[in-house]
């Protein structure tokens, strides 16, 4: 099989010029055997975008085979494959056009906020990543959550006016003169992604060719981050997504908690509160139990078995504790549930004997131990302590 190819030929970016193109046919111009049975493929003209500018390359189909990543090198760009393929074979090809369409709607919403926050705040970007299920964007400044909230706002009023998305590649006397956002200090051949009049940036990446078919934009949350912020957003099909199971969640609660949509926050506070006055009362409760139960015991320098129905571990710990105090001796209180607290001084030894002889679950330090047993731990407690 022929692996050369004419050094000469110059292979036409589909992606660059016509970034909706997920289905061609191309010329395969060289293939070369890689690393675990695959092989490098090289064609005259390609839509598969190698990645680059934060965006994650293309992937998809030449042929039947699957062109698992796809990288350029020295101006030539590469797909990964598991099949080989004759030189000068035609060959049609398809992009995975849904993940194209993601990364391209969220990249382009991604330029949008960056130059609102370069805008409103004078902040940059300096970091920009696209995952699986999420966007995020990194800029060297702080802003609080209304702040935050009004960037989004101002992004989905740009997408709203649907302003086109054009690539140009400047002369170096127009390049000088032309104020854009860039990362790094560019000279010479340089690619230039313009938001109307609105914005324009160096990327390297295909962009949604008008704001409008972005659809959406929101943002998921934000954190503090290496002095700045970390803001994470979601674009498009993934932003809609992401609100529609917003309301499904927002529905359920709704509904469990016999609520408005409007009064939601309102129900989840009460019930909130409410449940913070049951656990005050059972802690009441539970700290009166104890004391009734610790009027009545006295020291005895004897290993000292508690029985108490209570499943509340925080109850048989605290009581245990409180019993050792007074009777001198290991005592291990046996709740609900086959739930135990043991409470004594070098403890560790005994427990490891007690473990020997009947299945228990748990540990703790020389002076406390919780866990759960199967069966009765009362009787082996007091024959090993």
């Amino acid at each position: 099989m022929p692996d050369g190819k004419d050094k000469e030929t110059i292979m036409e970016k589909i992606y660059d010029s016509s970034p909706l193109t997920t289905g061609f046919t191309a010329g395969v111009t060289s293939c070369i055997p890689s690393e675990g049975g695959k092989y490098s493929v090289t064609l005259d003209r390609t839509a598969f975008f190698p990645g680059g500018g934060g965006q994650e390359c293309d992937t998809g189909y030449i042929g039947g085979a699957r062109v698992a990543s796809v990288t350029e090198s020295g101006g030539e760009i590469f797909h990964l494959t598991d099949t080989p393929f004759d030189v000068g074979t035609e060959v049609k090809c398809s992009v995975d056009r849904e993940k194209r369409l993601s990364r391209m709607a969220s990249h382009t919403g991604e330029h949008i906020v960056s130059a609102l926050m370069h805008r409103n705040f004078g902040f940059s970007n300096v970091g920009f990543h696209m995952g699986s299920g999420d966007v995020t964007a990194d800029f060297d400044g702080v802003i609080d959550a209304a702040q935050l909230a009004a960037v989004e706002a101002g992004a989905n009023a740009v997408i709203r006016e649907n302003l086109p998305v054009t690539v140009s590649y400047p002369d170096s006397e127009t390049l000088s003169a032309m104020k854009y956002r860039s990362k790094l200090d560019l000279t010479e051949n340089v690619r230039i992604v313009s938001v109307g009049d609105f914005d324009r940036c160096a990327c390297c990446a295909p962009h949604m060719p008008e704001t409008g078919m972005i659809g959406m934009l929101v943002f998921t949350g934000f954190q503090h981050w290496r002095g700045g912020i970390r803001v994470h957003m979601l674009c498009g099909a993934d932003a809609v997504s992401f609100c529609r199971a917003a309301v499904d969640r927002s529905d359920a609660l709704c509904r469990l908690l016999s609520s408005k949509p409007e009064k939601l926050t309102d129900s989840v506070i009460r019930l909130t509160e409410e449940n913070a006055a049951l656990k005050r009362a059972v802690s009441d409760m539970n700290a009166a139990v104890n004391d009734a139960v610790l009027s009545g015991l006295s020291r005895t320098g004897r290993p000292l078995v508690l029985r108490d129905g209570r499943d509340d571990m925080t109850a048989l710990r605290t009581l245990a504790v409180s019993a050792h105090a007074i009777n001198g001796a290991p005592v291990c209180v046996i709740g609900g549930s086959g739930r135990f607290a043991v409470a004594g001084e070098d403890l560790k030894a005994g427990f490891a004997l007690l473990s020997s002889r009947i299945p228990v679950r748990g540990g703790g330090s020389d002076t406390l131990i919780c866990g759960s047993a199967e069966g009765d731990i009362g009787g082996v407690f007091a024959e090993v302590f």
